[in-house]
């Protein structure tokens, strides 16, 4: 019997990572990371998570989802947060189908509940991430309505020797004070493509610095 259901974070974290560990091995294997021990490093910090989306509206959507169940077992996967203020932006992520089930129009269903989940609480944009040549995925996701506005190459240097950094003539490194924050934002605006920001508009809110924060910058 196969049951769609809304992911529960305490109940459902060991099936995330066993799943997550499987589905994505070609990926893990390329990049070399160890999803395992990054997923599990989440378990040591449930009880805090758990508590922030209790009591905190920004941390409420952390990890919202969807999971499909065969025989109590999760076998396919979508999980989905809330991104800066009011709710409007959502990232879209873990999507995951056991290659045993995969062609069977779960993760389709995952991701369409997932999408209508974000709509109920007004969101205006919902954002994924897919490898340009996975084509089934990228082809599902065109297909629900979701359109490529933006690439991110990602690169790894193996056996890195000893390198000396140098500073970067006519620039300084120090520390950021906490109330330049807005020259973060204009920056981000200036970098931004007005067709990202059509979809991922730079807001003021998300980089103000609360006081207790201090961050380097390159100035």
């Amino acid at each position: 019997m196969t049951t769609i259901r809304p992911f529960d974070l305490r109940r459902d974290l060991d099936g995330m990572v066993d799943l997550i560990e499987v589905a994505f091995a070609e990926d893990e294997a390329r990049s070399g990371e160890n999803f395992r021990a990054e997923l599990q490093s989440m378990k040591r910090l449930l009880p805090l998570i758990l508590f922030l989306k209790r009591t905190s509206p920004d941390f409420k959507h952390m990890m919202d989802g969807f999971v499909c169940e065969v025989q109590g077992k999760i076998v396919a996967l979508v999980n989905l947060s809330a991104q800066g203020a009011k709710n409007r932006r959502w990232w879209i992520g873990n999507v995951a189908t056991h290659p045993d089930y995969r062609g069977k129009g779960l993760a389709r269903q995952l991701v369409t509940r997932a999408v209508e989940h974000a709509k109920a609480l007004a969101a205006e944009a919902c954002v994924l991430e897919v490898r340009s040549d996975n084509a089934p995925a990228y082809n599902l996701y065109r297909s629900l309505g979701f359109v490529h506005y933006d690439s991110i190459t990602q690169l790894k240097l193996e056996n890195l020797s000893e390198v000396q950094v140098l500073p970067f003539e006519g620039y300084r490194m120090r520390w950021m004070k906490i109330g330049e924050w807005p020259a973060r934002y204009r920056l981000a605006l200036r970098a931004t493509p007005a067709e990202v920001q059509a979809f991922l508009p730079v807001n003021e809110v998300d980089f103000r610095v609360p006081p207790l924060c201090v961050c380097s910058i390159l100035w």
